[in-house]
């Protein structure tokens, strides 16, 4: 979600309140957290071909490097399904 310009023509950040414990409360940039379950999603579907793999295993299917580029269908386990469930619990 990109952040709409300001009268003054700034972007400013969407900010979110998290509720915590004990009736204190803390503030979270979206763009930041949309970013990590991103980023999170993206590093599911590079391992998730080598999920239950070894290393040696992967090594010999791979390569000594390992899987450097996302699949042309990048499929995704529930890790990535779950994430942004569980984040919720914080709002």
């Amino acid at each position: 979600m990109k952040t709409p310009p300001q009268k003054d023509g700034s972007r400013h950040n969407y900010q979110a309140t998290i509720r915590k414990e004990q009736g204190t409360t803390q503030t979270m940039d979206v763009d930041k957290a949309k970013g990590v379950i991103y980023a999170l999603a993206v590093g599911d579907a590079l391992g998730y071909p080598t999920e239950f793999m070894t290393l040696d295993r992967i090594k010999r299917e791979y390569g000594q490097e390992g899987i450097r580029n996302l699949p042309e269908t990048a499929l995704y386990s529930d890790d990535t399904q779950m994430r942004p469930l569980l984040s919720l619990r914080h709002f």
